[in-house]
């Protein structure tokens, strides 16, 4: 998470705006924000969390693996797809 930060503030110095795919939990949220603070101006979190029966599903012609479903399971059990901070989308 040190070396995301890190990218995150370099970026946000050459007045760009960064987009990262992560899996944030509480703490992780927090770390990010502290470390981007005084860089950001504003800092947006989204969560994409279907219906766990969608984020199951293979979708296009990608098939999941038995791997990624489990990983997927052990994500929602955590509670990842419905975080405390930012805006959930369903999709």
């Amino acid at each position: 998470m040190e070396n995301t930060v890190a990218v995150c503030r370099n970026s946000l110095r050459r007045e760009m705006n960064v987009v990262m795919g992560w899996v944030l939990g509480d703490d992780e949220y927090r770390y990010l924000v502290d470390g981007v603070r005084s860089e950001a101006t504003a800092i947006h979190t989204f969560t994409l969390a279907p219906r766990l029966d969608v984020a199951l599903a293979n979708r296009g012609r990608r098939k999941l693996t038995e791997e990624e479903r489990e990983r997927i399971r052990v994500h929602y059990a955590m509670g990842v797809h419905d975080p405390a901070f930012g805006d959930v989308i369903d999709n």
